[in-house]
This record gives C-alpha cells, sequence and structure tokens, in this order.
C-alpha cells in the first residue's frame, strides 16, 4: 500500500496524542500537496512558533544514517547540549543503534512513529515525553524527517500497558506502518 494522506489520517486519527502533538499532526497534513509528503520547505515556522522549541528535524539516509539538522531550544536546554549536526546514532547507547536505524529508516520511507516513555533526569526528577516522527519528501542522498517531543505531554499520566520506567527510550518507539508491522 502507498503511503497517502489518507492514509496517514488513518493511522493519526487512531492515536490518542496530547493537545500539542495533535497539533503538530494536523499541521503536517495540511502541507501535503495531493498524495505527495510536504516539502521541508514548506513548513513555515511563524504558524506554530510556540511548538518551535519541541521540533526537531533529522536528515535519514535509510540503513545508513540519521543526523540531526536542527534542533528546537527544549533539547538544548534539557539534554544540556547543541544536536544539530550530530549524528544521532553516535549519540545512541551501541546496543540501541540497530533498532533506531531502523525506526527512522522506516519514517524516512512513509511510516509515522510515536513513542510515550519517562525517564530519569538529573534536575527535573522524572520527565515523561511524547515523540512524533513525521517523514516529508524526499531530498536526495536521504529524507527528512520532522519531529516533535511533547516533553509535557505524558504529566497527566503515562498509562501505557508495560512498566515504562524500565524500557529505555529507543525501545518504545512504535512505528506504524502502511503495509503492516511493528519495530522494536
Amino acid at each position: 500500500m502507498h503511503f497517502t494522506k489518507p492514509v496517514a489520517q488513518h493511522i493519526l486519527s487512531g492515536q490518542a496524542l496530547s493537545p500539542r502533538t495533535q497539533r503538530i499532526a494536523e499541521y503536517w497534513l495540511s502541507l501535503w500537496d495531493e498524495d505527495n509528503l510536504p516539502a521541508r520547505r514548506a513548513i513555515a515556522p511563524s504558524r506554530i512558533k510556540d511548538l518551535l522549541p519541541g521540533l526537531i528535524f533529522f536528515q535519514v539516509v535509510p540503513d545508513r544514517s540519521v543526523t540531526v539538522r536542527m534542533a528546537g531550544t527544549d533539547f538544548c536546554t534539557l539534554l544540556r547540549q547543541e544536536l544539530s549536526g550530530a549524528d544521532w546514532l553516535q549519540a545512541t547507547p551501541p546496543s540501541d543503534r540497530a533498532i533506531r536505524l531502523g525506526v527512522f529508516s522506516a519514517v524516512a520511507r512513509g511510516a509515522v512513529g510515536l513513542g510515550q516513555w519517562r525517564f530519569s533526569h538529573p534536575w527535573l526528577s522524572t520527565v515523561c515525553c511524547e515523540k512524533l516522527l513525521l517523514p516529508l519528501r524526499p531530498e536526495p542522498p536521504g529524507a527528512p524527517v520532522l519531529g516533535f517531543v511533547d516533553w509535557t505531554a505524558l504529566r497527566r499520566s503515562c498509562n501505557r500497558e508495560t512498566d515504562l520506567d524500565v524500557i529505555a527510550p529507543p525501545q518504545i518507539l512504535d512505528c506504524h506502518f502502511t503495509e503492516g508491522g511493528r519495530i522494536c
């Protein structure tokens, strides 16, 4: 099945997204050109200004690399480092790199990635997050991926069937594929 706007709408409509994540999803859907993925240049920061701190753009060469192209200020503040230009796989524990590359490769090829997790932070105690990964129109040699993290999304609850405290962030990312299946 081809990844089309109706397929993307169907995938996203079945998710219980936080209001902020829902806004990013709706904005992304509004940028489609018929059944063509949105182009990176179509994203107008002024239309989503209050959400910019949680945005992160990646350049993905499927099965090869994931590079951070731009990271919002939330990432720099919470992680205490600049991510723009970073090799996202090198920033991943070696045991999780293949999983992360698989997730990003799937999204770059036409999938929606959604994850919710908790992690301990030295000065914020426990942080709850919701992450959305959305494909953008390919730009050789790879494809840009739009990411959004709502750091406050799960303050209302982290109601997953599993105990999220024992799962590392890269292992809870679910990908919804146009042809079925799940990664991780």
